[in-house]
């Protein structure tokens, strides 16, 4: 009985820990990606927002697109 306790705290222990690990790698990652973001060229807001209508512009094309695609196919 003593042995089954010492092994479930054991793998209790372990998977803690290993939770601990992944959430400290996560940590450690975004804060290497935002010093690296961070060092590279800083966008002004005009440049975002204009990133922004782009993406916009694209995403309605592409909606655009497909709906004409499914008109025009034949099992409709």
């Amino acid at each position: 009985m003593i042995q089954a306790a010492y092994l479930t705290a054991i793998g209790m222990g372990t998977a803690v820990g290993l939770l601990l690990v992944l959430i400290s790698s996560i940590v450690i990652t975004k804060v290497i990606v935002n010093r690296l973001d961070r060092a590279s060229d800083p966008k002004t807001f005009d440049e975002k927002e204009e990133n922004i209508r782009q993406a916009t512009a694209a995403a309605v094309a592409v909606s655009i697109l497909k709906a004409k695609a499914t008109e025009s196919s034949p099992g409709n």
